[in-house]
């Protein structure tokens, strides 16, 4: 069924994979395993969108975390905006 919903994916966003999750996936999205290096021990915002037909494209999506709009965007219980943005 996975391989089902896969096929049927026309993108993945594949973060931080262990070693049998990446061949497997790398083997079933035909990517390149030297592709795969973006998702191995990816730091959290990191990784690697797979646009089938279009190409693979590692992205980097880390975010100040000193800032109000942070505080905003956060899902990190105990990380709120404790006061009001202007």
């Amino acid at each position: 069924m996975l391989k089902t919903v896969l096929r049927a994916s026309e993108q993945e966003y594949l973060l931080s994979q262990n070693a049998n999750d990446r061949e497997v996936l790398a083997d079933l999205l035909t990517i390149p395993i030297d592709t795969m290096r973006y998702c191995t021990n990816a730091k959290k915002g990191t990784g690697l969108l797979h646009a089938m037909g279009y190409g693979d494209v590692p992205f980097d999506n880390t975010f100040p975390t000193d800032t109000k709009i942070y505080k905003l965007i956060t899902t990190k219980f105990g990380e709120t905006l404790d006061e009001e943005v202007s």
